[in-house]
């Protein structure tokens, strides 16, 4: 398998990324692989070919996504599901989705070119907002989906159930339904587990519970979380991987469940989760040497 065709996701708020994706785009035109981004995106390099995203999908072979993991995230809502392999370059705080360091990626390019890597087939979580019997919005995210207060609220109660069996009634600042790759996120801040990805499971995560004892708890990823909002004088806000929320009124009802569609991460090494947690989560001002993938 050699990649003839490929596509860029960057978010250029970021410092350096703009001069950064010049040099990827020049590297790749020098080995005759045609290089494209959607027409919303702020590319204005003449190698790059703007496509409409449908068209997009249909073209590329493997996405560059380069920024942090929220670029990341994004950039796989923005796949919609499309089988296409996603490789991170990181230019953002942490990084943890970003495959390679901004150095590693040059002398790895040709291998990345001739398919020489793995990919892992991440979960997606799926939350449906009903309100009167009626669906108000359908939301999918990578990471989780999170329920918070108001602000100007003091606390929310919510009922939980899983199928017909209650979970627990939580009151405090809100909950969060993640995936495994979600584990290293919000839900981690949260006091939550840290699940080795490929595991079948979610997790629900209370957000600073009003009660002693009370504590996240992993279900399998093939049964449903159902959610209640029961108290709340502003209501709550919805939210999937940090990005456009939409509000909850008392009474709504919250069906969350694994998506139909995955996520294709790229991988170079084995057993990436470990040494990103060792280099990026417990100790950040570590950061892997090139030898490690030569």
């Amino acid at each position: 398998m050699s990649i003839t065709s490929v596509g860029l996701y960057a978010n250029f708020e970021r410092e350096g990324v703009e001069d950064l994706c010049d040099e990827i785009i020049a590297e790749l035109v020098q080995r005759n692989v045609r290089v494209y981004a959607t027409t919303d995106s702020a590319f204005t390099n003449i190698d790059v070919e703007l496509l409409p995203r449908r068209s997009l999908l249909k073209t590329i072979e493997l996405m560059l996504v380069i920024g942090g993991d929220g670029t990341f995230l994004r950039a796989a809502t923005d796949l919609a599901g499309a089988p296409i392999p996603m490789l991170g370059i990181n230019k953002g705080h942490l990084g943890f989705l970003s495959e390679l360091e901004v150095e590693d990626f040059f002398p790895m390019l040709d291998r990345i070119l001739a398919g020489e890597f793995s990919i892992e087939y991440r979960m997606k979580i799926a939350a449906t907002l009903i309100r009167d019997g009626e669906i108000i919005a359908e939301i999918i995210g990578l990471n989780d989906v999170v329920i918070n207060r108001n602000p100007l609220d003091n606390t929310i109660a919510l009922d939980v159930y899983m199928g017909e069996a209650l979970v627990d009634h939580y009151r405090g600042d809100g909950l969060i339904v993640a995936t495994p790759t979600g584990s290293t996120g919000y839900s981690f801040s949260a006091g939550g587990p840290l699940i080795y990805p490929g595991t079948d499971c979610l997790i629900v995560n209370p957000i600073c519970a009003h009660l002693m004892g009370v504590r996240s708890i992993i279900i399998p990823a093939d049964e449903s979380v159902d959610v209640f909002l029961g108290r709340g004088r502003s209501g709550a806000y919805l939210v999937a991987d940090g990005v456009n929320p939409m509000l909850m009124q008392l009474g709504d009802h919250l069906h969350v469940e694994r998506a139909p569609s995955t996520v294709q991460l790229v991988h170079l090494r084995d057993h990436p989760f470990f040494q990103a947690v060792h280099t990026k989560m417990l100790n950040t001002s570590e950061r892997r040497s090139r030898d490690y993938y030569e």
